[in-house]
């Protein structure tokens, strides 16, 4: 298997730092990886294999504000000065771009875990055509009062101690709760139930960091954006979707969140929208003790829509 890592140089001339994954010049398919908030591309690595070990080819890259492409720009957990979510959106696009011209007529899959998962769902509204279908892994549907009092909230907090600072009571308040379903030895025991696994989390200085109050002023108002019927005149009814999590995942509302967006797409007359709900999953179902499980699930379901959409040359 080829890993490669390099820095891709977006419109605006930030760098991200991009993974690429491949055990073939000739892929069934691409998967392209959105990874979530406070968390880095190079935790996919297990997947990304399992992936290659299938046919395809894996792309992702570290978000702005996330990762090597944070620590690069001195930005860790603040996207951009302005349009901070659709910044990041942007990013993905164009990396799909990149993509496309490396491997012309082959299909891209979109797919996104957490924060990864919104910006998949926003990227569908912005630029669906580049995609075969969509991978939506530990989402949500937020009460919209709730986006709207905790987007000014974070732009209040942020005028007064600053759009820069380390958001503690913005972080506090989103992630309040999230542990009282487990029996918790660290903050973190919401996010899977494989103490390996949360320990890894806990050590890596990357992950699970306090960002900014601009940040969660661009999340909220991303949140905001992709729960608006409104702005999904673009998205092809036609495209696939799955929604993947976890029962025991806070952000998903243990399955409620998740049903209300399958719910959500279905209502603009989507026609090919699916979910699955694992048992006893918290809210990183990629490294969960059933993770091989949720593996195939994810690339039977790949391989289906590749067969039903006359994909049959890279079959």
């Amino acid at each position: 298997m080829l890993e490669e890592s390099f820095w891709f140089h977006t419109n605006d001339q930030h760098e991200l730092f991009v993974k690429h994954w491949q055990h073939t010049s000739s892929p069934k398919a691409i998967i392209q990886i959105a990874h979530g908030m406070v968390e880095h591309i190079e935790r996919y690595h297990e997947f990304a294999t399992y992936l290659t070990e299938q046919g395809f080819t894996v792309y992702g890259h570290d978000h702005r504000g996330h990762g090597k492409t944070g620590e690069n720009a001195n930005s860790l957990g603040y996207l951009a000065e302005e349009n901070g979510f659709d910044r990041v959106v942007q990013d993905c696009i164009e990396l799909t771009e990149m993509i496309e011209k490396k491997y012309p007529q082959t299909p891209i899959f979109l797919m996104g875990h957490s924060m990864g998962s919104f910006i998949c769902r926003r990227y569908m509204m912005l630029a669906p055509n580049h995609l075969a279908g969509a991978i939506l892994i530990g989402t949500g549907f937020q009460p919209s009062g709730l986006l709207k009092v905790a987007k000014q909230m974070a732009k209040t907090v942020g005028y007064f101690k600053g759009r820069n600072t380390e958001a503690k009571l913005m972080n506090k308040l989103t992630f309040f709760g999230y542990n009282k379903h487990t029996d918790n030895q660290t903050v973190f025991d919401w996010i899977c139930s494989d103490q390996q696994e949360v320990e890894k989390y806990t050590e890596d200085k990357w992950c699970g960091f306090t960002p900014t109050n601009q940040f969660f002023y661009d999340l909220y108002t991303g949140l905001q954006w992709i729960q608006s019927k409104d702005k999904t005149a673009n998205i092809p009814k036609d495209l696939p979707l799955f929604f993947v999590s976890g029962k025991e995942d806070p952000v998903g509302q243990y399955g409620e969140g998740v049903q209300k967006a399958v719910a959500f797409y279905r209502s603009i007359d989507m026609e090919n929208v699916n979910y699955h709900l694992y048992e006893k999953g918290r809210h990183e179902i990629l490294n969960e003790t059933n993770k091989k499980e949720v593996f195939h699930d994810i690339v039977t379901w790949i391989r289906k829509q590749m067969a039903c959409h006359n994909f049959t040359q890279s079959l």
